[in-house]
């Protein structure tokens, strides 16, 4: 549920950057940074033994953090009139 949620605020995003007349493909730098910075956490909190469950709490976090950003870059980027 998440993940739709996600993918439609970045559909958001990328729309209302091309109305404020900036390239639409900053609208997907927040998945970008946010699903490399889940696999390197993942990886080495994994790598170094930490208990699934924390790895899971974690990855929620960064989705949450991940939403929280493209909630705020929609509401910053304005359309052009």
């Amino acid at each position: 549920m998440l993940l739709v949620v996600e993918i439609g605020l970045t559909v958001w995003a990328c729309l209302r950057f091309s109305q404020a007349k900036k390239s639409w493909a900053f609208g997907l730098l927040p998945i970008l940074i946010g699903f490399v910075c889940s696999f390197c956490a993942g990886f080495f909190l994994g790598a170094i033994g930490v208990a699934a469950s924390t790895i899971l709490t974690f990855g929620i976090l960064l989705d949450l953090a991940m939403v929280v950003v493209l909630i705020v870059l929609i509401v910053k980027n304005k359309p052009v009139k």
